[in-house]
């Protein structure tokens, strides 16, 4: 009797299965739907972070702009402020940037309480952060924060210290 398991060519298949391919797939998609949000997330939260920063550093530049003058709303020649005197490297953020690349651009109002003048620095989301749950951030001449925006699930500790 012949055996016929020796008689038969070797087959050297090599390759994937249908069915492991099938498993990658879906492993690949799994790690792809829990990372995307996440890298998504933490790319917003550090976009935010440079606003805030660029809010602070516009802030000191109020402060520094006071001690010329002796008040908020003037030069240390007497003209008077606007958000076109804010330093060029301090209007857009990421610091330095053009419009275009922008993620947050940053205003200047003065508040008259008494004939005395006090400022809100505001960073609106512009380009890719328009959508942005948190919105508009602002630092008034006290040094209080707040959230500019019309979602009122977002808070000033969610958004300003995250």
């Amino acid at each position: 009797m012949q055996n016929t398991f020796i008689d038969r060519p070797r087959c050297n298949a090599r390759g994937f299965t249908l069915i492991e391919l099938m498993v990658v797939i879906v492993i690949v998609g799994v790690l792809a739907a829990v990372s995307y949000p996440t890298y998504r997330d933490h790319i917003a939260r550090t976009r935010r972070g440079d606003a805030k920063a660029l809010l602070l550093e516009a802030a000191q530049w109020m402060e520094r702009n006071y001690t010329l003058s002796n008040r908020y709303d003037r030069r240390g020649d007497g003209t008077l402020l606007s958000t076109a005197d804010l330093p060029a490297a301090l209007r857009f953020s990421p610091r330095g940037a053009t419009p275009a690349e922008a993620h947050y651009e940053t205003s200047l109002t003065f508040v008259y309480t008494g004939g005395v003048a006090s400022y809100i620095i505001v960073a609106a989301p512009i380009n890719l952060m328009l959508g942005d749950p948190c919105g508009s951030f602002s630092i008034d001449a006290s040094g209080g924060r707040a959230l500019r925006n019309e979602d009122a699930g977002m808070t000033v500790a969610r958004c300003w210290d995250r």
